[in-house]
């Protein structure tokens, strides 16, 4: 034990040794030391180290080097993922070009689309996840990892790329989703084509389409991520932040044991709270504002508002205080049925409608597109989840309809057979209302760091009046 305590003796300052280094030595040979006097020692080192001001730095250089190795460390534990890129050729106006790829786009990344992409056996993408987590949370991810991109400096020419884990399954989906591309851009043609034809007839030139072929299959992938410098830099900032923060907190250390305390405390108490919560379902369903398919003068001539707009006047009208109240007494759905006991319906309405979310989806081919937005509805019945979503979408289209209604009265008669066959701009469902897996659970991290935050600022506040106010509290 004395030996230890002699190996401790030597984190003091060199100038504390010179001078009290005998008299500390012939103590220790006077004493049966335990592991109290080594605490004792250890403690009382680590004190007047960080007491001289010289060390200082050192404590916040060694802080940031472990920072920087730990970060390390966690970067070779980050599932590296590989990008395969394939190239496709435009042909056609290159006016034409963003809504066409925007068409495509929305058709194929549908929550339809890439599940079919997702579960297919050749690709049995996501295994471990789609074992843990909701399709939507899957499906979500997976279109954060498909880009879709006009080449710089060549407006004929749409990469399309995926990044997977696995270097194959990354090129063969990529391929996949190239390939998908050309043919959803064939079958739109020949469609709206056809509906042209039937509506329209011979005399008005139909729209100038855009055709799609792969030039470049996909590539061999390459490596994308982790980026580890990127990870070695972040923790060194990390490191470097909690030395300077633990610098002014290990001078009173007994403050900061009670601090730490109150943010454990308050950490524990969210996390028991987010056990408490209810779980919720969320049923989500995509929607887009289809092009009109009617001659450029009878477009001109329908004087359509932006989508952004159009979206704004379908949401106030389909989550207005009649119509959510008459969904909430419907028998079938029976909703909010303990809320309704104790609150005015007033109230449940409201409750209801910040159950709702209409959200614009960014496309990923055109970022200034504004044609699809997402609706969704969370109730902790998943079933019901669903049908009231169900009900929401007719209404809206219901909604859309009548907005147009009034514009068939038009002494056109191209504009009216326009909206009489409903060429208009009118809403089309992409995805329709999911009937949701699983519940979403409160979310663990959220509940958890509220708590340690309010914590802190609790014990903060505590510790800091405890010095203001000593004799008041003795008293």
């Amino acid at each position: 034990m004395r030996r230890w305590i002699r190996e401790a003796a030597r984190l003091y300052p060199t100038a504390w040794r010179r001078r009290y280094g005998a008299e500390f030595d012939a103590l220790l040979e006077d004493v049966q030391p335990d592991f109290r006097e080594l605490s004792n020692v250890l403690r009382g080192a680590i004190a007047m180290r960080i007491r001289n001001g010289s060390a200082n730095w050192k404590i916040v250089a060694a802080l940031g080097a472990a920072g920087a190795i730990v970060a390390s460390g966690v970067s070779f534990r980050v599932p590296r993922l590989y990008a395969s890129t394939a190239m496709l050729k435009v042909e056609g106006p290159a006016s034409a070009t963003p809504q066409a790829l925007l068409e495509v786009e929305m058709s194929l990344f549908s929550r339809t689309s890439l599940n079919s992409l997702i579960t297919n056996p050749s690709f049995d993408l996501y295994p471990a996840e789609r074992r843990e987590l909701p399709l939507e949370e899957i499906v979500a991810h997976m279109r954060q990892q498909i880009r879709v991109r006009l080449v710089p400096g060549r407006p004929d020419l749409v990469s399309v790329s995926f990044a997977y884990r696995e270097q194959e399954k990354a090129r063969a989906v990529a391929g996949q989703i190239a390939e998908r591309f050309v043919q959803t851009s064939v079958a739109q043609n020949q469609s709206q084509a056809a509906l042209w034809h039937t509506q329209w007839g011979e005399s008005e030139p139909g729209p100038a389409g855009v055709q799609l072929a792969v030039v470049s299959p996909a590539n061999a992938p390459s490596p994308i991520s982790p980026n580890r410098l990127a990870f070695v830099a972040a923790g060194c900032a990390v490191g470097l932040l909690l030395g300077l923060i633990a610098i002014p907190l290990l001078h009173r250390p007994r403050k900061t044991l009670q601090i730490a305390a109150f943010a454990l405390a308050g950490g524990a108490l969210g996390l028991a709270a987010s056990w408490i919560m209810p779980y919720r379902t969320t049923s989500i369903a995509v929607l887009r504002f289809a092009a009109p398919s009617a001659p450029q003068r009878v477009i001109a001539e329908m004087k359509l508002p932006p989508a952004a707009q159009q979206l704004k006047a379908l949401q106030e009208q389909a989550l207005n205080q009649e119509a959510l109240a008459k969904l909430i007494r419907d028998p079938s759905l029976d909703l909010y049925a303990q809320e309704r006991t104790r609150e005015p319906i007033e109230q449940v309405v409201q409750r209801m409608r910040s159950d709702v979310r209409i959200a614009r989806i960014t496309p990923v081919s055109v970022p200034n597109g504004d044609f699809a937005f997402l609706v969704s509805y969370s109730y902790p019945d998943p079933l019901k989840a669903q049908a009231v979503l169900r009900s929401l979408l007719a209404r809206m289209v219901e909604e859309n309809l009548s907005l147009q209604s009034g514009l068939q009265q038009s002494g056109n008669p191209d504009l009216r057979k326009a909206y009489e066959h409903r060429l208009g701009d009118n809403l089309e469902l992409l995805d329709p209302a999911s009937l949701p897996e699983r519940p979403l659970l409160p979310h663990l991290r959220v509940f958890g760091g509220g708590g340690i935050t309010f914590g802190l600022c609790l014990g903060t506040f505590f510790v800091g009046r405890r010095r203001k106010y000593p004799r008041d509290e003795a008293a």
